[in-house]
């Protein structure tokens, strides 16, 4: 019989971190992962967020699922449980042993049931809509699911393929620019690197100062909040000697002018961000992407993952694309309904609505609204 513990103390957590780590690797779930999300709870986390991340455990003592969650109870219809790295990175969520799905669904939803306060609502964010949460929950008799926005996330099968293959496989003009691209930085003396424990410091220094440059002009980075620096140092000690956390460098003359930063676990690559500097180097950005590519099909990964948005970089590179959904799951009956107009009022008509504006107004436009929110302290504005 499986049971389910609520753990709300970091120092309790840390006898799980490496079953739960395990997991995350055997998922292929590189967000996921211990390493990436305790560091987040530990410098980025909200200062009113409390953790709360429910492990699953069977009769042998094997941890079979786990919730890497915590509890956001600022709004006033009660407390709501949000993933670990909310608004940083997607594909965090539930996780669950090969075949052990609805067993681990049971024991989320009867914790979720009992927690009093009653939690109003478990947001599953950004989760590839096959993983199909939101119905395991409704199973259970104890929630019932409310989807309420897809994205497509567009990625690059690597599994059976070689680099040269999936080179070959694109345009004539593609082909072209990249060539002429990689001849123009290797001939400025350009190289390629790959971080590890010496350099990490310095590489990520790098990356984020390329990175927020890119947005000098247009407000600043939602990705590079506050704490984020210091969760990547975290995450990089604890993951760059493995190959986990994989900070690629372009330099030229000693100087960093494209960084791109993946996470990995099991068979997946997560490309999560990158920064270049295109004065410097014309079409470094482009180059550092190649470059990743080119590397992750030597890794024996299965899947290159670029994220969510179809931007039109993105398709130039990407073979194939997902959906992840988000969803509500709320409390059965009458409440839930009333819960569900709320929501919909509340959190979705106002993200319609940033979403047709962005839509709809021009780059300029944007710029200056960016830059005139950059200016608002943090928190003075309306939760993402």
């Amino acid at each position: 019989m499986a049971s389910a513990e609520v753990i709300d103390d970091p120092v309790r957590l840390s006898s799980v971190v490496d079953a739960w780590d395990a997991l995350a690797v055997q998922l292929s779930a590189p967000y996921a992962s211990p390493h990436w999300l305790l560091p987040w709870w530990r410098h980025v986390a909200p200062e009113w967020a409390k953790l709360y991340v429910v492990a699953v455990i069977d009769d042998a003592g094997e941890l079979i699922g786990l919730g890497p969650w915590y509890l956001d109870a600022r709004r006033g219809i009660g407390p709501r449980i949000r993933p670990l790295g909310a608004d940083l990175c997607d594909w965090v969520g539930p996780l669950a042993q090969p075949g052990q799905k609805a067993i681990v669904a049971e024991q989320f939803a009867r914790v979720f049931h009992d927690l009093r306060p009653r939690v109003s609502v478990i947001s599953l964010e950004g989760r590839p809509s096959a993983s199909s949460w939101g119905k395991d929950f409704e199973v259970t008799g104890r929630a019932r699911s409310i989807h309420w926005r897809t994205e497509p996330a567009l990625f690059i099968p690597l599994e059976g393929g070689t680099f040269n293959n999936w080179f070959m496989s694109k345009s004539k003009h593609f082909r072209q620019r990249m060539r002429k691209l990689r001849r123009d930085f290797e001939a400025s003396g350009g190289t390629y690197r790959l971080a590890d424990e010496s350099s990490l410091d310095a590489d990520l220094a790098s990356f984020a100062r390329l990175h927020r440059a890119r947005w000098i002009e247009r407000g600043r980075s939602n990705a590079l909040r506050p704490g984020v620096n210091e969760m990547l140092l975290d995450a990089g000690r604890a993951l760059v000697g493995s190959g986990r956390l994989r900070v690629w460098s372009l330099d030229i003359d000693g100087i960093t002018v494209s960084s791109h930063v993946l996470v990995t676990a099991g068979r997946e690559l997560g490309y999560w961000l990158t920064g270049f500097d295109e004065q410097r180097a014309p079409g470094s950005s482009l180059l550092g992407i190649l470059h990743v590519i080119e590397d992750s099909f030597a890794s024996g990964a299965a899947r290159l993952d670029l994220g969510t948005g179809r931007l039109a970089y993105k398709q130039r590179f990407a073979d194939a694309e997902t959906d992840l959904v988000w969803e509500w799951v709320v409390p059965p009956g009458p409440q839930g309904y009333l819960l569900q107009g709320y929501l919909l009022q509340t959190q979705l008509a106002p993200q319609l609505l940033r979403k047709l504006a962005s839509e709809r107004l021009s780059r300029e436009t944007k710029g200056r609204i960016l830059k005139l929110m950059a200016k608002l302290p943090r928190g003075a504005g309306p939760s993402p």
